[in-house]
């Protein structure tokens, strides 16, 4: 197992002090085109993200996984599954406005 706790830390702390200046400093700096508010939101989502892969990567490396070409074989049917299920319900597509 590797130990992840200090770098979690370091990442938490690192973190935190982006989002305590995000708020502290709400109207940002005068080349930084976001917000706070935005600059924040876009934290909490890589944060996300970087939690969610972390996990997904803890939960499946000792999984035995098929052949590149079997995965790809099945992804572009669920795909075309998907594609199929929408233009049920979308036939006309679906308008941009």
């Amino acid at each position: 197992m590797i130990d992840l706790f200090w770098p979690l830390v370091l990442l938490a702390g690192i973190v935190a002090i982006l989002l305590v200046l995000a708020f502290r400093f709400p109207q940002g700096k005068g080349d930084w085109p976001w917000d706070g508010k935005t600059t924040a939101y876009a934290i909490f989502s890589a944060v996300t993200f970087l939690a969610i892969l972390l996990l997904a990567y803890l939960a499946t490396r000792d999984w035995l996984w098929p052949a590149a070409s079997e995965s790809l074989a099945l992804l572009v049917l669920v795909l075309f599954a998907l594609m199929l299920v929408g233009s049920f319900f979308a036939p006309e597509g679906f308008s941009q406005r």
